[in-house]
């Protein structure tokens, strides 16, 4: 339970780091 959790976590921190730098262009 934890590590699926943990594994959607990751993956939703993942998601919206990809959407910031598509924002933010490559730096």
């Amino acid at each position: 339970y934890q590590a699926r959790l943990c594994a959607a976590f990751v993956r939703e921190a993942a998601g919206l780091y990809i959407e910031r730098k598509k924002l933010k262009g490559d730096d």
